[in-house]
Parts: structure tokens; C-alpha cells; sequence
């Protein structure tokens, strides 16, 4: 992972397009979509030796934060905020960082690029064709 992941990241909901869209590809509810509009986050980076962990902390009330680890290219069980339990595998391509969700029980497959530019993070999510983007703000 590019050291310019490494570190603390702020979501900008105001950024955030395409959830609608995303949503409805992904079989998203109407409340489940406007609970993500709302959801204001910090995702923070660290690395240890080959090994990276990414916690995420909720501004909501309610929703514990979530921390994993991972090494780059393996795949591991991810738990996510709404109890789906894909299998993820992150790597790094072209500077960019690359998350593969695979839901082999609903044989759903969908994906997650991050890049930066300058201080801004930019995190598309795309299934179906369909993609969210969201900005996160160096914290």
C-alpha cells in the first residue's frame, strides 16, 4: 500500500453520487439507503511490517467501530456494518488500492477502488455496473 494511504481519512458526505443507483443495483432497501446517505465515518490506515489494518469509526450512535487487517493479495473473511460477511482481498495496482468483495452464498461480487490526489481520497464502489463515489478528506 502507497504510504500515502497510510493515516486518517474523513468522509465528505456532501461528495457522495451515484448512491441511489448503487443501492438499487445492489438490492439495497430505500431506509438502508438513506441510512449510508447519513453514515459520516473516519477509515484510518496503519501498517505493520507486510501487515495493514484499517479501522473505521461511526459518528452514529449505535454502530461500533470496525477495525481488520489484512496483507496485500490475501483473501479473508470481512464482517461488514449490516452483517454481510463477503469474502475481501485488497492489492495495490497502479498506486491505487483495489477491494474485491466476493458474497459466494448470494454469488454477488463487487468492487471498491481507492486513489488520492493531493489530499483527497476517492472511493468508487461499483456492482452492477452501477458505482457510488465518495471523497474522504486527509484527517
Amino acid at each position: 500500500m502507497a504510504d500515502a494511504f497510510i493515516g486518517k481519512w474523513k468522509v465528505d458526505l456532501s461528495s457522495t453520487t451515484g448512491l441511489d443507483d448503487f443501492g438499487a443495483a445492489i438490492g439495497f432497501s430505500a431506509e438502508r439507503i438513506e441510512t449510508y446517505r447519513k453514515l459520516s465515518y473516519t477509515l484510518e490506515f496503519t501498517k505493520t511490517g507486510d501487515t495493514f489494518t484499517a479501522t473505521v469509526t461511526f459518528d452514529a450512535e449505535g454502530i461500533p467501530s470496525q477495525t481488520y487487517s489484512f496483507k496485500l493479495g490475501e483473501t479473508f473473511d470481512y464482517n461488514s456494518i449490516d452483517g454481510t460477511k463477503p469474502k475481501l482481498t485488497i492489492t495495490e495496482e497502479g498506486g491505487k488500492i483495489v477491494e474485491k468483495y466476493k458474497l459466494e452464498d448470494k454469488d454477488k461480487e463487487w468492487e471498491t477502488v481507492r486513489e488520492i490526489s493531493g489530499g483527497v481520497m476517492t472511493s468508487t464502489t461499483t456492482y452492477g455496473g452501477k458505482s457510488v463515489v465518495q471523497k474522504l478528506n486527509k484527517a
